[in-house]
């Protein structure tokens, strides 16, 4: 069953069952105030009776036939039929042939003070409340039944008393056709409102199982095309309901997935072209270190050229060996299986032998490195991942730059120890700058094969290891005009 059937069924099940609760409480509540009503009439009928047509004289119970005349013409006005008895149980006037059949009980009640108020009665066909005799529910015989016609009436029997001695009962019964007829053209009025609001509440809710129905289908359409792939789609649900809220997030879902999958392209991009240039950079020291072993080996190098092969070969091993290393720092930084062991250490030697091991290369691309630090620099951390931190942008600042200047800067703050490296190298733009922290990325292409930074993964184990001390790495840069690499690593109370 399709969800907008199963709303519509749901809604018009629960309007049913309030329509229906509504109808019973009317029903039940205007039957009792229908008997109330007609009770507290009869009630005040037989006290008016009482007080103007019976008097008790000389332990004798009379009545005033003119008075009692007059009263019984209003009585049949208003269709009440009256019934006098006399202490002893017996019928000393009735109207209309009247007569009640009292039960024992009944009278037991009505001696005890006790009116008896009496919902069903049986009457005849004859006359509206009989020629023939009127009996109480439940004490009329099988004769007496079968000549009856069942009629909604109901009786008052009402106690009167003289110095605490009864006298007299006087009994009112009145039909309450006229008053259910009444009562059932108000119920067929009120059955015809709520069958009017009933099909107003399913046209209600259709519309609104409809509407509901919709942006469930707009839903399951957006998903359909998300799980083909489509992270471009856009779910729009206007309103301010549980449906928008759930589109607002479906549209944050793609958004993320988008991006996401945009990032994987490009990290596949650079994965691809880290294993084409792997792959080549592995092979060159290796073609190289094989031709100088086959021409040592065959004697097509001489033996003066030994050292000068033997040389190359070192050179080529140590390239691969910073390939394989830088490699697998990566994926330690990355899996965060890298352990700090800090230790106190003076930082301004450490700048001078970076300085030193890495001014050969600097060198050979015409570079002047300026080295500015005080004579002494403690600071508590893990001493070769700063040098790794500190090696790695000082190396991209020498490839970068030619016939320039590098100055390498180490200061002590109030915060912690700063270490600034700047150059007038080839600079680069904002757009290059949020992109050198991510792996496989180089910010110059065309210098992927060069000696120094080949997988492109130097600025993004740069970052991983100044996180790792708690501390921040910025760039600012400008094309043409060079880099600035700052690196702030936080004092460490390590006592």
């Amino acid at each position: 069953m399709r969800m907008l059937y199963k709303q519509m069924l749901a809604f018009t099940m629960v309007i049913m069952t309030m329509v229906i609760m509504m109808l019973v409480a009317f029903i039940s509540n205007n039957e009792s105030r229908m008997y109330q009503s007609t009770w507290a009439r009869l009630a005040q009928d037989t006290q008016v009776i009482v007080k103007s047509s019976i008097q008790y004289q000389d332990h004798q119970l009379v009545i005033n036939p003119i008075s009692m005349q007059a009263q019984g013409q209003i009585l049949d006005n208003q269709k009440v039929d009256v019934v006098i008895y006399n202490a002893k149980h017996r019928s000393i006037y009735h109207t209309n042939g009247l007569s009640l059949s009292i039960s024992k009980k009944q009278w037991q009640q009505l001696e005890a003070g006790q009116s008896v108020y009496q919902r069903i009665v049986q009457a005849s066909d004859n006359h509206r409340l009989a020629k023939n005799e009127v009996k109480l529910t439940g004490y009329a015989n099988h004769t007496q039944r079968a000549k009856l016609k069942h009629q909604r009436v109901t009786a008052v029997l009402r106690p009167y008393f003289y110095h605490g001695k009864l006298v007299t009962v006087v009994a009112a019964v009145t039909n309450l056709n006229q008053l259910r007829q009444e009562n059932h053209k108000i119920l067929l009025t009120m059955v015809n409102a709520m069958l009017a609001g009933l099909i107003v509440a399913l046209i209600v809710s259709y519309w609104i199982a409809r509407s509901m129905s919709r942006r469930i289908t707009k839903i399951r359409q957006a998903t359909k095309q998300v799980t083909a792939g489509d992270y471009s789609v856009n779910l729009a649900l206007p309103g301010n309901d549980e449906f928008s809220a759930l589109s607002n997030d479906f549209n944050e879902m793609t958004s993320t997935l988008n991006a996401q999958r945009t990032e994987i392209s490009a990290q596949e991009e650079r994965r691809n072209s880290l294993l084409a240039n792997a792959a080549h950079e592995l092979r060159t020291p290796l073609t190289t270190i094989n031709g100088l072993i086959e021409g040592m080996q065959y004697g097509a190098i001489e033996p003066e050229d030994y050292e000068q092969s033997l040389g190359l070969m070192a050179q080529e091993t140590q390239r691969l060996i910073r390939l394989v290393n830088e490699t697998l720092d990566f994926e330690k930084v990355r899996t965060n299986k890298v352990a700090l062991v800090p230790e106190e250490f003076d930082a301004s030697v450490m700048l001078h032998n970076l300085v030193t091991q890495l001014g050969k290369k600097a060198k050979a691309n015409d570079d002047e490195v300026i080295l500015k630090t005080p004579a002494k620099l403690m600071m508590y951390a893990d001493q070769d991942r700063i040098v790794q931190i500190l090696f790695n942008i000082l190396q991209n600042a020498i490839q970068f730059t030619e016939h320039g200047q590098i100055t390498v800067q180490g200061r002590e703050t109030t915060t912690g120890i700063e270490f600034e490296i700047q150059d007038t190298g080839i600079g680069m733009t904002q757009a290059q700058i949020d992109q050198i922290w991510e792996r496989f990325y180089k910010a110059d292409p065309s210098r992927m094969r060069t000696q120094y930074g080949e997988t492109g993964l130097g600025m993004s184990i740069v970052r991983h290891l100044v996180e790792l001390h708690h501390g921040k790495v910025t760039v600012t840069s400008q094309p043409n005009q060079g880099t600035t690499v700052t690196v702030w690593i936080p004092k460490v109370d390590h006592n």
